[in-house]
This record gives C-alpha cells, structure tokens and sequence, in this order.
C-alpha cells in the first residue's frame, strides 16, 4: 500500500499524524506531492521528506525538535510532558516507523496533469491524503478522485478526525 501526500507546505508536523496512521495500517510507501502552479509557493520537497523523519526519529528518541518558527532548533524533552510509562509507549510507537521497510519519495506534478496523476493511482493499492492541503487544491483533488472512481481512501482529519472514508460509498 502506498500514501500519496499532497503537499502544500513546508511544516513537517502536520504531514505526521497521517502517516504514522497509514504506516500502521500497512503503507509501506510516502509519497510527498506536490503540484507545480503560481498560486502557491514551491515546498521544498527533498527537504520535508527529511525532516518528517527526523521528526519521527527525536520522537522515538523522547524529544520535539522545533524545525522552523520562532523555536527553531530548540528542543523539548518529552519526559517533562509525560509520565515515564507513556513515554516509553509513544517511543516505542514512532520508533516502529523507522523501519527500512518504508520507502520515501518525492514527486511534483503539473496542475494541468493533475487528473492523469490522480487515475493512475486508481489502479494501485493506494492513500491519497489530502489532510494538510491548500484549500486552493482540495476541491480539484477530490473532484478528481471522484471523477477516477477511486475507491481508496482520501484522508480528512481535519474534517473527520483522521477517518478514513471510502469514497465508493458515498
């Protein structure tokens, strides 16, 4: 199974909570996505895919690393915010994400190819995960997953709480 991110910013922390999500019910690829337009500026793609994993890296480690704003590089020791028994689950759960078993990419895409990206993935075990998206994409993204009669999941957490819906059934 893989999960197809589209992206929008540069933010690691938003990108996480789905994947850790995908990666434990199976997905053994991260695909960071991006579509190339003026609208938004560009995410540096190469460099998200690596602080999403340093990301999971300081948290199986017990620690938050503030990767931009004003906090930037300053770092939190987790043992100050949970309890030792909490602590050492939420190690053990992002530490299992580490595995080389998962395979990290990137990719950008044309606005205009967006649909033909979009009907390729209906034909693979696919996650299209839409939850940190630019407003000025969700829609066409959803559209096209509509239109490709996608059946996969399209994550909405921040609509649904990190639900998976299966579009088949609406």
């Amino acid at each position: 199974m893989k999960l197809y991110i589209f992206v929008t910013s540069n933010r690691p922390d938003q990108y996480l909570n789905s994947i850790v999500h995908c990666i434990e019910k199976g997905a053994r690829s991260v695909v960071f996505i991006q579509v190339k337009d003026i609208q938004l500026d560009q995410v540096q793609l190469n460099l998200l895919r690596t602080d999403v994993y340093t990301l999971l890296q300081n948290l199986s480690e017990g620690s938050y690393k503030y990767l931009e704003g004003s906090r930037k590089d300053a770092v939190v020791n987790l043992a100050a915010e949970y309890n030792p028994e909490e602590l050492a689950k939420l190690k053990a759960r992002y530490k299992l994400h580490l595995s080389d078993n998962i395979d990290w990419k990137v990719e950008r895409l044309q606005y205009s190819d967006l649909r033909q990206y979009i009907s390729k993935l209906a034909t693979k075990d696919s996650i299209i995960d839409v939850t940190s998206v630019s407003k000025a994409y969700i829609g066409d993204i959803f559209a096209c997953s509509l239109l490709e009669n996608i059946v996969n999941y399209v994550l909405l957490s921040y609509l649904l709480s990190l639900t998976s819906i299966d579009l088949g059934k609406l």
